[in-house]
């Protein structure tokens, strides 16, 4: 070591140019480096050492020491320990290699967006092969963005998708290759909402005796997510199941069991015959013309469904938002009631004063609505912002937030799907749905 490099081993100043990442972050880099230039000189060596090596993991050592992680890897840092095996050890016991891997990664490139996140970054990192791991900026943003709608972890089905995805690469036309378009990234998240609901009807199947409709097993939004933390013959067939699965065979099932689940449960809200599930205020309570085009209200499940369909990629929920009253559905027809577009449209409250807004908006075949569509739904819209529909549009406001808490009781209390009911969901969903029932069945006790 050069006596220069000596002397930069054991000063750090708020200017200097190993911190410049830091400051075009905007970050306390005042307080870094407080942190670093402590009293003993060994230990203030060893923490500039660890700046200038894991910059991803500073933030979580000087604004959250009191963390047991960030208190643990200080401990060995200042006692000069071997930090890539220990890091590796403390969180999770990923490969070492996945720690190395950060070595002189700059934050700035790996994304702000692990600040608090360390251990999700790390938990995914791990689940990707070396050769498939973000190497660009725009590579770390796209990765960002698939962790943080999938959360993977790597012992489970999750982290099983998330290596699928990463190793299709991180460019638009990856995307595309499981059917999103890159704006689309967020709809990812279903894939744990698929995931856990397979992994409660496969526990439910080995729990069940041989006459699956008296038992009825709890599917709710709320609690659906089963404890995958305990290992078991339920995680090892499911682990199993999605292991030969690439990425896009895993979404299209997710896609379909998410059409399947959402049409189950608008089945069972339309059958309840409870008026406040099957029905709810229309927003514009005449039909509104504008160049021979009818835009009219859908204030019934049954209409939903119909006419709401081409929606239901974008909007999920749909049916239980415009039950809540989240949103309202309107319909576009012409002169002879043939469907043209639907959408939701949203009231928001500014300055005392309620205006509605067009939200996702769809033709029956899942294309955008074309600029004729908007522009008569906009005039149509135009009507409700009249001064003279203030005293309805805030009716319907204050009528939906009364009610939403019952609402939301009534159909957590219905979201409930009897084994046999849930086996429906997946039975066009699973590979080969028999033989999955019966290998579960043979797990039983």
């Amino acid at each position: 070591m050069t006596p220069i490099d000596a002397a930069r081993s054991l000063r750090l100043n708020a200017d200097d140019k190993r911190l410049a990442d830091f400051h075009a972050l905007d970050l306390d880099v005042e307080a870094i480096v407080e942190w670093a230039n402590c009293q003993n000189k060994e230990v203030k060596r060893n923490r500039i050492r660890f700046i200038e090596t894991f910059p991803v993991f500073v933030p979580m050592l000087v604004w959250n020491s009191d963390d047991p992680f960030a208190s643990e890897i200080t401990e060995w840092i200042d006692d000069g320990e071997p930090l890539v095996e220990n890091i590796a050890g403390l969180m999770g016991d990923v490969p070492p290699e996945t720690i190395q891997f950060l070595v002189d990664k700059p934050l700035s490139l790996v994304s702000r967006k692990w600040i608090d996140d360390e251990l999700e970054l790390v938990f995914a990192l791990s689940c990707v092969p070396q050769d498939n791991r973000p190497q660009s900026k725009a590579d770390w943003t796209v990765f960002a963005e698939y962790c943080h709608a999938v959360h993977p972890v790597p012992w489970d089905a999750s982290g099983h998708f998330f290596r699928e995805l990463c190793c299709l690469g991180y460019g638009p036309e990856h995307a595309e290759k499981i059917g999103l378009s890159h704006h689309e990234l967020h709809k990812l998240h279903w894939a744990n909402g698929y995931i856990d609901f397979l992994t409660s009807w496969a526990k439910a199947v080995i729990d069940s005796g041989p006459i699956l409709t008296t038992n009825v097993v709890p599917f709710s939004r709320n609690s659906v997510r089963y404890n995958r933390d305990e290992p078991g013959p339920v995680d090892a067939w499911v682990k199993k199941y999605f292991s030969g699965l690439s990425a896009s065979v895993i979404f299209s099932q997710v896609l379909a069991w998410q059409s399947a689940l959402r049409h189950a449960i608008a089945i069972a809200q339309d059958e309840s015959n409870d008026p406040e599930l099957v029905q709810w205020p229309a927003l514009f309570r005449q039909p509104v013309v504008v160049n021979q085009v009818r835009v009219i209200s859908i204030a019934t499940i049954e209409e939903a469904m119909q006419d709401g369909a081409a929606l239901a990629p974008f909007e999920d929920d749909y049916i239980e938002s415009c039950t809540l009253g989240d949103h309202y559905l309107v319909a576009l027809k012409d002169p002879h009631g043939n469907h043209i577009s639907s959408a939701m449209i949203s009231l928001l409250s500014n300055g005392g004063q309620v205006f509605p807004y067009i939200g996702a908006h769809h033709r029956p075949n899942g294309d955008y609505a074309h600029q004729q569509d908007v522009d008569v739904l906009e005039k149509a819209l135009d009507w409700l912002r009249l001064p003279e529909q203030q005293p309805w549009l805030q009716a319907l406001v204050s009528f939906h937030t009364a009610r939403r808490e019952t609402i939301r009781d009534k159909l957590d209390a219905l979201d409930v799907l009897n084994l046999e009911a849930a086996s429906q969901v997946l039975r066009n969903v699973v590979v080969d749905f028999d033989g999955a029932k019966l290998e579960l069945s043979g797990l039983r006790n």
